[in-house]
């Protein structure tokens, strides 16, 4: 383990005491001395061995000075690196599409994390039902690339119950995170943009590439994504099914009722630490995407649309994984298995030996990063696993 500034401190601080003490012993010596260390500076070979010796302490000291000024340079470039914490103004100009009436956005403000980098990669992080770009800022203090993490449209703690943040749609939000990726990519057009979404997070990510099959004009170049636990289906979604269905008008009562459907530790643990979580965001703003996502993973029991929106995904980007915990480790190998009919690579899927909210700590983000970042061969459409319905053509 490289040793921490304020241990480089106290050895610094040794050194220069060590110096002090030396110092002043050769001065006590001359003073009591005198006549004797005069004639042994008068002999030739201790001449020698002062010069030899002032040589040495002059290039030490120019070491020294050199590690002071190189620990004061980058000390500077740590602060300069910090997560910034910025909004961005949403105006009519940004919105090419017409919303609908109930989806007042125009106006606000989206809030965002933002830690600079000069790395040539630029991940853009979006967070699950009804959290925010917090969720991603231990991970953003060390990662090398370049990282921007967003809080969805209402979801910020200062505006939770502020009028003007009323609840809005998928297709809204959507927009917005559009926004947000046009706007970073006019500010770093030569950045490699990276993106990784949490739970409904990595939905919503699915949901923004439909929207770019459908207007290949408005899309991106996407190095990698990465989705951690997405809802393969509807037996995947019991959270999001529960916060649908609640009443918002007595949220206390509503959130004691979602504690008692877990059916085990592991269960009963995510919705502890997911309540904890969402207990200062508006109720209603968190019901709304839970009601929406729902209705857009609408297959019951099937993971098949959720495979082809992956497949829409995986055509516009590099590198693409999909990263589950052990919670979803009974869907995983019916899901692979129907992935196989599929444009799908196997080795796009990965079961993590961790539970939900662990997927976004520092255990696995830092080596999924490097995975998506290191140098890659995007297999040619004949490497590709073909699907029977695209046999023979």
């Amino acid at each position: 383990m490289p040793p921490s500034e304020a241990d480089r401190n106290v050895k610094g601080r040794y050194l220069a005491a060590a110096l002090g003490v030396l110092g002043a012993a050769f001065g006590i010596v001359v003073d009591l001395f005198s006549d004797q260390v005069r004639e042994l500076i008068l002999s030739d070979w201790l001449r020698s061995a002062v010069r030899m010796v002032l040589q040495l302490v002059i290039f030490v000291g120019a070491c020294l000075g050199t590690w002071l000024l190189a620990e004061r340079h980058a000390r500077r470039s740590r602060n300069r690196r910090t997560v910034d914490e910025l909004t961005l103004d949403i105006s009519s100009a940004d919105l090419d599409d017409d919303l609908p009436n109930d989806h007042a956005v125009v106006g606000r403000r989206l809030h965002y994390l933002e830690r600079r980098t000069e790395s040539p990669f630029l991940a853009v992080f979006l967070p699950g039902l009804g959290l925010d770009a917090s969720d991603f800022r231990r991970h953003m203090r060390t990662a090398d690339e370049h990282t921007v993490a967003l809080t969805l449209f209402g979801f910020n703690v200062e505006e939770a119950h502020s009028d003007r943040y009323r609840p809005i749609g998928l297709e809204a939000h959507a927009a917005l995170v559009r926004v947000v990726l046009d706007n970073l990519h006019d500010r770093y057009p030569t950045k490699r943009l990276i993106l990784v979404g949490f739970s409904v997070g990595a939905d919503l990510i699915l949901k923004l590439s439909e929207i770019w099959q459908a207007h290949p004009d408005k899309a991106l170049p996407v190095k990698g994504v990465l989705l951690l636990d997405p809802n393969i289906d509807q037996t995947t979604m019991n959270i999001s099914t529960a916060v649908a269905a609640m009443d918002t008008s007595d949220p206390l009562a509503e959130l004691r009722r979602l504690v008692h459907q877990a059916t085990n530790l592991t269960e009963f643990r995510n919705i502890c630490e997911y309540l904890r979580k969402i207990t200062e965001k508006n109720p209603d703003q968190v019901q709304r995407h839970a009601q929406d996502i729902l209705a857009y993973c609408s297959d019951d029991d099937s993971p098949d649309q959720f495979l082809r929106r992956l497949e829409v995904l995986d055509s516009q980007t590099d590198m693409l994984r999909v990263v589950f915990s052990f919670d979803y480790e009974q869907q995983f190998n019916g899901m692979v298995a129907a992935a196989r009919s599929k444009r799908l690579r196997r080795e796009i899927f990965h079961v993590a030996e961790l539970n939900h909210f662990q997927l976004i700590d520092d255990e696995l983000l830092p080596s999924e990063m490097k995975r998506l970042t290191s140098p890659s061969r995007r297999p040619r459409e004949a490497d590709r696993p073909t699907s029977p319905q695209r046999a023979g053509h």
